[in-house]
C-alpha cells in the first residue's frame, strides 16, 4: 500500500486514516518513528514490552530439534 500526502508549511503530515486504522491509535497516543537511511517506518509506540516480546521467536518454541537441525544445516552451508 502506497499512500502520499503533502508536507504542510510547519513541516507537517497527517496520518491518513486508513494508516491509523491499521496501527491501532487513537488521537493523543504515541507513535514512534524508526529511520532507516532513505526510509521511515511508523509504529505504535509499545507501552507493555510483555504484550510486543510474546510471539517472538515461536518458531524455535514449536519444534526447538528441528530449528536446531535447520540453524546448524544452515552454518555447514556457509562454512
Amino acid at each position: 500500500m502506497i499512500i502520499s500526502r503533502k508536507l504542510s508549511s510547519k513541516n507537517q503530515v497527517t496520518i491518513p486514516s486508513l494508516v491509523r486504522k491499521k496501527l491501532k491509535v487513537k488521537n493523543g497516543e504515541q507513535i514512534i518513528f524508526i529511520v532507516d537511511n532513505d526510509s521511515v517506518i511508523i509504529k505504535k509506540e509499545i507501552k507493555d514490552v510483555n504484550s510486543f516480546m510474546s510471539g517472538l521467536g515461536k518458531e524455535i518454541w514449536e519444534d526447538p530439534e528441528k530449528y536446531i537441525k535447520n540453524t546448524r544445516n544452515e552454518w555447514e552451508e556457509k562454512v
